[in-house]
This record gives C-alpha cells, structure tokens and sequence, in this order.
C-alpha cells in the first residue's frame, strides 16, 4: 500500500466516519435531551403529585383520629344510655308501684267511706243510746 492509496483511503473514509460520529453525537444529545426532559416533567409530577397526596395523607390521618375518638365517645354513649335505660325502668318500677300503692289507698277510702266502720260501744248500745263522747268517735 502506498502513501497515496492511504491517502484517498484516509480521504474517503474520514470525512464519513467524521460525519457518521456528529450525527451519532447528535443523536446521542438529542436523547439525553428529551431523556433529561423526561425526568424533569417526571420529578415535577411526583413532586406535583406527593404534595396533593401529603395534603390527602394528612386528612386521613385527621380523620382517623376523630374517627377513633368518635368511637371511644360512642362506646361511652352507650354505656350512658345503658345505664340510664336501667335507671328509668327503675324508676318506672317504682312510680307503678307508687301509683298502685296509691289507687289501693283510695279506693280503701272510699269503701271506708261507702261503709263506715262500726265501733264496740255502738254495736253494743241500742241505736237511741249511741251519743259520741269524743273526736275518736265521731262519724265521718
């Protein structure tokens, strides 16, 4: 091989491995570039996203606690309501009895009344004897 043979080898062929690497070079470039691009609007997004979704978190985690304290809140209600159920049968039991005790009462009354009662001294006396000596024996 002679120098001017490697010349017009070096002549043809670097010009288009020259060009060959630039357009690879540039390729390479334009990929970084649009890979670079990607990642931004990617980072962005999350970022975008996670801060919606701390926001989110955060309420869920509020809700949450009021939930819990709803529900020891409730659980005490309960309990209340239990107990204040039990109170007021209770207390239902003895205005009924309070109530019969009373209705037994009067109509004692009135039968007394209806037919008052017959004491010794008149049911031995004969009737024009019968005179009351004292407030114990007076007739209602």
């Amino acid at each position: 091989m002679t120098w001017m043979a490697l010349y017009v080898l070096l002549k043809f062929w670097l010009p288009a491995i020259t060009a060959a690497g630039l357009i690879l070079k540039a390729i390479m470039a334009t990929r970084r570039f649009f890979l670079n691009i990607k990642i931004d609007i990617g980072n962005w997004a999350n970022t975008l996203l996670e801060n919606h979704m701390t926001h989110i978190q955060e309420s869920i985690d509020d809700a949450s606690k009021s939930v819990q304290e709803l529900s020891g809140s409730m659980k005490i209600f309960a309990t209340e309501m239990t107990e204040m159920r039990r109170d007021f049968q209770d207390h239902t039991r003895h205005d009924d009895r309070i109530q019969n005790q009373i209705l037994t009462d009067l109509e004692v009354l009135k039968v007394m009344h209806e037919h008052p009662p017959v004491t010794r001294a008149y049911a031995q006396a004969a009737p024009e004897e019968i005179v009351p000596t004292g407030p114990d024996e007076a007739i209602l």
